[in-house]
């Protein structure tokens, strides 16, 4: 298990819990990722930087991407991601940015990918060249190892 994380956007229709609000001195961002990993009934949660507050909700973007709508805000939206390959040893594994796309830099594509999950894990898995970014498409998915 890890997380998927999308800057600069907040969710709407969805439940939002809060789930800490705390003080300057104390890293949100990690006690945030704490909290919904412990919290069984947590998938995702936002947070808000300038409030130093995060909220959680049960809730995955998988099929309602309108929920997840682009702000001026200091965001970040974190979503649990259950993977079969390692992921890294980091507080997220996979950074989405929205509406962008890398063109250029293939360095292998791939069809019938069914998901973008299964995009994130092959990446991961991938051993002819180190694998630091991808697009995924519904029809045909980019591994580059230049990002």
């Amino acid at each position: 298990m890890s997380f998927e994380k999308i800057s600069s956007v907040i969710v709407r229709g969805v439940p939002l819990l809060p789930l800490y609000s705390g003080q300057a001195d104390i890293p949100v961002t990690a006690e945030c990722n704490n909290r919904c990993r412990a919290g069984p009934k947590c998938r995702a949660f936002l947070i808000n930087y300038d409030k130093h507050m995060c909220t959680g909700m049960d809730y995955d973007s998988l099929n309602r991407g309108a929920s997840i709508v682009s702000t001026l805000e200091r965001t970040s939206y974190f979503e649990k991601i259950c993977l079969s390959a390692a992921p890294c040893e980091k507080a997220w594994t996979f950074e989405r940015v929205m509406g962008r796309e890398l063109g250029g830099f293939d360095d292998r594509i791939l069809s019938g990918v069914a998901s973008r999950l299964r995009c994130q894990e092959l990446c991961l898995k991938e051993r002819s060249f180190v694998c630091r970014s991808g697009n995924y498409f519904i029809e045909i998915n980019y591994f580059d190892s230049n990002n």
